[in-house]
């Protein structure tokens, strides 16, 4: 990093302390956002299980792609991985 010596601790402080806030916005922002795209997920995930369910099978192959429903008794946890195509 270059000598700082000829500017102000005052406006170096400055600075960092207005850079150190807008990220403290963008990561509060991202994870909000993150957050509501997660339970998005979290509710197609289920239907896509109760689908599997409702129809007996362990996976479906539509036009979009492929979705496995999968049941880990192990743990006790339903887990829906989607298969999309690349």
């Amino acid at each position: 990093m270059s000598d700082n010596t000829e500017v102000p601790a005052d406006k170096l402080t400055k600075a960092y302390i207005k850079i150190r806030a807008e990220r403290a916005l963008l990561s509060a922002d991202y994870k909000e956002k993150d957050g509501k795209l997660v339970r998005q997920l979290d509710t197609l995930k289920k239907a896509l299980l109760d689908y599997c369910d409702a129809h007996n099978v362990e996976s479906v192959r539509t036009s979009e792609g492929l979705f496995l429903g999968l049941l880990k008794q192990s743990i006790g946890l339903e887990i829906g991985s989607p298969c999309m195509r690349s």
